[in-house]
């Protein structure tokens, strides 16, 4: 059973401290994302409002929500528990799973989970912890909670980003994945008289929606121009 209380809703069933320094200083003024002021999340999920510390807070993709602003919107649908609430919802992003994100099991799983509702053959996924040199990426977790997506071959790193955030992490993985996805179906499905990139970049974005709206929207936004000259 949970011991600690929800900052957002009150409810006593958190496993762990929201935050490494909790409760917070007297004093202090609050103000989202929280770890830059009260250090490494917990990533965990409370049952009853849904909040997710660390992500919540500080999304990487999205406007960062305060407690009292998650609070309100909460209250406004009626203050459901997430724990039921979420097995009646379709899969997202996000995980009722508890614990840190920040360990390179808890990052397969949720890969995993998250591949499994797009349907990304296995193939198309990253390895982790090791690289098979050939250009695939794979996921590295450091003992500091930091998460690299790194792309190695043949003996030589190529690419390197590292996070502390687990949405980010989230996002590369999977815009590499579904451009891969999207790029395979575009040959299957090719149209001769149409710019292959229209076809290509619509499936991408069909299968970042699944996972995440907010996603699709960066993609988007990264693409720029590139999807003017596609024909979208």
């Amino acid at each position: 059973m949970g011991l600690l209380s929800c900052p957002v809703c009150g409810s006593e069933e958190l496993q762990v401290k929201p935050y490494e320094t909790w409760p917070p200083p007297d004093g202090m003024q609050l103000s989202p994302p929280y770890e830059d002021l009260l250090g490494q999340a917990s990533y965990e999920v409370c049952p009853n409002c849904g909040f997710e510390f660390g992500n919540d807070d500080n999304p990487g993709t999205a406007p960062p929500q305060s407690f009292e602003d998650y609070r309100a919107e909460w209250q406004s649908r009626g203050s459901p528990r997430f724990a039921e609430e979420y097995g009646r919802s379709r899969v997202s992003a996000r995980s009722p799973r508890q614990g840190s994100m920040a360990t390179l099991d808890a990052v397969r799983e949720r890969i995993h989970e998250l591949a499994a509702v797009i349907g990304a053959p296995r193939q198309c996924l990253p390895t982790y912890g090791r690289s098979e040199q050939s250009g695939k990426p794979h996921i590295e977790v450091t003992t500091d909670g930091r998460m690299h997506w790194v792309v190695c071959e043949r003996g030589s790193e190529y690419e390197r980003r590292t996070t502390l955030k687990r949405d980010e992490l989230l996002y590369w993985t999977f815009q590499a994945v579904t451009h891969e996805m999207a790029s395979k179906y575009e040959v299957q499905h090719r149209i001769p008289s149409e710019d292959f990139r229209k076809q290509m970049f619509t499936k991408q974005f069909e299968l970042l929606d699944q996972l995440n709206p907010a996603w699709t929207e960066r993609r988007k936004q990264e693409l720029g121009p590139l999807r003017r000259e596609a024909g979208l």
